[in-house]
């Protein structure tokens, strides 16, 4: 059913998040409105499905720029240095990060002001924790390849990989905050990010590109905006704001090493809560800076497929929600209640019983990262490859992917393997093989097999790393 909201914008759905207080309990809903727009309907299509099939929702990458947050500037560089530590001394990656963070080499000392450095993060720190995840786990999307530091990695090591990116910008975010807090409190940056692992993903089209463009930089509060930065690496607007206004870079000389568009989106989605800045002078002059950044690096600004900027689908009813527009009563309420207990759609519910600091945190997100290989909601297939959890190193994953499946094989080798990346790479054949259509040759791992009766098979899981590694270019997995 179509409804039309205040405004005259056609409306698709109303959504009820229910938010709760970490120590007492306490709930608190808050109300959205979903548009009808072309991407919206996509968005929350995917939506419902990441809500009926219970997909984990990433606790501990969704408030952000809260400052009196529990997760604050000290916890989230201790992070970074538990993740750095684990790859160099804890997982077989061939990779060695020889750095460190603290909150002295994070933020710069020094009087706060407008017109004083101090408070400022240190940019090119933070550019350097992102490069180090570019390398690591290479760009994904349309035209990207994963890195062979990635493909080989095992489950718990992609964890860590990833919490590289998902901390550098957790940080940036809070100390940008923070810095405000000191001399301009009404800048604050405070936002949701609704993020959900595994996200099943569908293809952006010249439709969807129309809601993008420069002036979509403008967020409003309570507004509700498509997760589409899907692809690894930066966009336009974040290269321009870390490594330009920062250092004077321009394309040739930045130190990110994958600038992209976005080809991709899901059911994740961002409320922005924080104050207007449409109508502010410093937000028309940056974005005329960043307009003559564009140009001077070759891109057309008027590009609607550059996907520069963030694609509303929604708005928070904030009188339904507060009683007010007042985003500092607004926030009062928000930084008592960082936690989302559920949410409720006309069409599914979810609950999320779990938070961030739970003891099994970790090793909950690891189990649930392994991707599902599932029709999304479009009936085309989504490509993630099978990972069964609960069986590496057994003939049941391989299985598993198999029944599920159906996938033909013409032929089975047996061969006891212990490498879980080659456990992973065998199930991501199958799920493939379904994609492609391909008679890609599956790998049982058998480790009942008499070590007499093993074949010398080297030259097979050769033979299968490079047709996974081919498939990956292709595909953009």
């Amino acid at each position: 059913m179509v409804r039309f909201m205040n405004g005259g914008n056609k409306l698709i759905d109303k959504i009820e998040i229910t938010l709760k207080n970490r120590n007492t309990g306490d709930l608190y809903p808050i109300y959205m409105d979903a548009y009808d727009t072309p991407l919206s309907r996509k968005w929350l299509t995917h939506l419902n499905q990441l809500l009926t099939d219970n997909y984990f929702l990433e606790k501990n990458y969704c408030f952000f720029g809260f400052i009196n947050s529990e997760r604050d500037g000290p916890y989230i560089v201790d992070q970074i240095n538990k993740s750095i530590d684990y790859i160099n001394n804890d997982s077989s990656i061939d990779y060695h990060i020889d750095d460190w963070y603290t909150m002295e080499n994070s933020i710069q000392n020094g009087p706060v002001g407008d017109e004083l450095d101090g408070g400022k993060i240190i940019h090119e720190h933070y550019n350097m924790l992102h490069r180090y995840f570019e390398e690591l786990q290479g760009t994904a999307g349309e035209g990207g390849t994963l890195s062979p530091h990635y493909l080989n990695a095992n489950e718990e090591e992609r964890y860590y990989i990833r919490q590289l990116n998902l901390l550098c910008h957790e940080f940036e975010s809070w100390a940008m905050s923070k810095r405000k807090s000191m001399y301009l409190p009404e800048w604050q940056r405070p936002s949701q990010l609704m993020c959900w692992l595994n996200a099943p993903r569908f293809e952006l089209d010249e439709q969807d590109y129309e809601d993008f463009g420069i002036e979509t930089l403008n967020r409003s509060l309570g507004g509700v905006y498509v997760g589409v930065n899907k692809a690894v690496g930066k966009h336009h607007w974040e290269v321009f704001q870390d490594e330009y206004k920062e250092y004077g870079r321009n394309k040739d000389e930045l130190t990110t090493i994958a600038m992209r568009s976005q080809s991709q989106a899901a059911g994740d989605f961002d409320i922005e809560w924080a104050n207007n800045p449409g109508n502010e002078e410093f937000m028309k002059l940056e974005l005329a800076e960043f307009t003559r950044w564009l140009v001077r690096n070759g891109f057309d600004p008027t590009d609607k497929a550059l996907t520069i900027g963030h694609p509303k689908c929604g708005q928070v009813d904030l009188q339904k929600s507060f009683n007010t527009e007042n985003y500092q009563a607004i926030w009062s309420v928000l930084e008592n209640h960082l936690d989302v207990y559920s949410i409720k759609t006309s069409d599914a519910y979810a609950e999320f019983g779990y938070n961030w600091d739970d003891t099994d945190f970790i090793q909950r997100q690891i189990s649930s990262a392994h991707p599902v290989m599932t029709a999304n909601v479009t009936g085309e297939q989504d490509l993630h490859p099978i990972i069964d959890t609960s069986s590496k190193s057994s003939l049941g994953a391989v299985d598993y992917a198999e029944n599920v499946w159906n996938s033909s094989s013409d032929e089975v080798v047996e061969h006891e393997m212990n490498d879980d990346a080659i456990v992973q790479q065998a199930e991501i054949l199958f799920g493939l093989n379904v994609h492609t259509g391909e008679a890609i040759p599956s790998v049982h791992v058998d480790n009942d097999v008499p070590s007499s009766k093993i074949p010398n098979d080297n030259a097979r899981i050769k033979e299968l790393k490079e047709k996974i590694n081919q498939i990956f270019k292709e595909y953009g997995v």
